[in-house]
Formats: C-alpha cells, sequence, structure tokens
C-alpha cells in the first residue's frame, strides 16, 4: 500500500490500497494478480500501496515491486510493512489497517482485497464500513478463471 507522507487537504489522490500476505517461497512464487492488476487496471490510480504483514525486509515484496516498477515505469508504487505476526488474528489485523487507512483518509482509496487470508478480507471489509471514508472494495478473478483470458 502506498501512504503518501506528503499529501495535503487540497490534493486528492487515487490510490489503489492491497495486503499482501506471503507463503509461497520466493523460489516458487510467480507475480500474480498484483502484476495482473498494473497490466490491466493501473490506469486509473495515482499510487498502488501494497502492504506487507513483515515488519521489515520483506524480500519477496521487494522482488514483486522492482517487477512492477521495471515493467510499468510511469507506476507509481510502494511497499509498507505492518508488522502482523498472525494473519488469521483479526484483533491484530484490523487496528493496524485502521491505521494505515486513516493516514490516507483525505484520498479516494480502492482497496483491492483478494489476496489475503479471510481475516484481513475481513478487517477491510469492516474498516469500509465503519470509518466513512472514500473506499471501493474491489476484488478480481485471475485469468485462468476468466472466460477472456483476461483479470476481471
Amino acid at each position: 500500500m502506498n501512504f503518501a507522507t506528503n499529501l495535503t487537504d487540497d490534493i486528492l489522490v487515487k490510490l489503489c490500497l492491497t495486503g499482501f500476505c506471503w507463503s509461497v517461497p520466493l523460489q516458487k512464487m510467480t507475480l500474480g494478480i498484483e502484476y495482473d492488476n498494473h497490466k490491466h487496471f493501473f490506469g486509473n490510480y495515482d499510487k498502488h500501496i501494497i502492504l506487507s504483514q513483515a515488519i521489515d525486509d520483506d524480500t519477496r515484496l521487494d522482488f514483486l515491486i522492482s517487477c512492477i516498477k521495471n515493467d510499468f515505469q510511469e507506476h507509481c508504487i510502494e511497499g509498507h510493512y505492518i508488522g502482523i505476526n498472525d494473519v488469521i488474528d483479526l484483533n491484530e489485523i484490523k487496528p493496524k489497517v485502521e491505521s494505515k487507512l486513516l493516514e490516507i483518509s483525505n484520498d479516494d482509496i480502492d482497496i483491492f482485497f483478494s489476496p489475503g487470508t479471510s481475516a484481513m478480507q475481513l478487517a477491510w471489509y469492516i474498516c469500509h464500513t465503519t470509518l466513512s471514508l472514500k473506499t471501493r472494495l474491489l476484488q478480481t478473478r485471475p485469468p485462468k478463471k476468466s472466460k477472456t483470458g483476461n483479470p476481471s
């Protein structure tokens, strides 16, 4: 996820926000949904912020961001660490997600909540319905499960 620290109340930024839970070893990782989003859907966004469950130094996140930046040089993308120890503990996840959303509360925020655990998705949903922010929840279908062969 991208949490802009230099934004003012006068600037409206359209953000795409995603959470990412890594359970696949780096050597077996594919670029997947996050990469496909940049390939097919990024045109409407000023910035994409990807949240990592790690406290810091997430090689998988660094790899993903590097690939996206290399292939889509005009896209602004950032990774942020939120330090979640238990990815199925809603009581741990929700306050961290809520805090990040409040940091960017002046912006239009699309929350792409396909990746992650059910608890992570529920945290996004609760924040979306209770914080009164300018948020939308988005979910896509992977290309292999789409009739057109593109994510939808």
